[in-house]
């Protein structure tokens, strides 16, 4: 659908310069800005492969892959040894995944596991089920937009322990 309505408004209303969000956005679109000529400004996709798909892409955003690297370092520093992680399977949460895991083992953590969850998915139980049963000290998890706060009360409902109540839990 956002390929057709650009398409519409590049050819129908005669727009100059396109803006765009959300990696799938930015990524169905390049090819029609492309043959148009148009430039677009990318504001909120954090895959560093956006801007490749399009000479006419300019980004003003940031890369989830830097974020993650920094994640990274600062749990190392931080007493993280052992992590596990949970990211949705397409093109952004692969590559923070891809980059914490890089960082976090540079540095000397270990990685008990990597789960990858597909894009669509309602119920995240397994796979909380399945980080509570390794272990971790740490879990590094991306979830985009409308999954974020699905995911945050399911979470909530696991009984995983969380940065507050391990905090709370040392102070005692």
């Amino acid at each position: 659908m956002p390929r057709r309505l650009i398409q519409e408004m590049i050819v129908n209303d005669k727009v100059d310069i396109c803006g765009i969000g959300i990696t799938p956005t930015a990524l169905a679109i390049a090819p029609v800005v492309t043959e148009a000529k148009k430039a677009t400004l990318v504001m909120s996709s954090g895959a560093s492969i956006t801007t490749t798909k399009s000479p006419y892409f300019v980004r003003a955003g940031f890369l989830l892959s830097q974020q993650s690297w920094i994640l990274a370092e600062w749990a190392a520093k931080n007493g993280s040894k052992r992590v596990v992680t949970l990211v949705n399977e397409w093109a952004p949460g692969v590559e923070a995944e891809t980059a914490f895991k890089t960082r976090f083992t540079q540095v000397g953590g270990e990685i008990s596991e990597s789960i990858r969850i597909p894009l669509a998915n309602p119920d995240f139980a397994p796979f909380l089920q399945r980080i509570a049963d390794l272990k971790p000290d740490t879990a590094f998890i991306y979830f985009p937009g409308t999954q974020a706060p699905i995911f945050a009360k399911q979470f909530a409902n696991a009984g995983l322990p969380s940065p507050a109540s391990r905090s709370s839990a040392r102070a005692t």
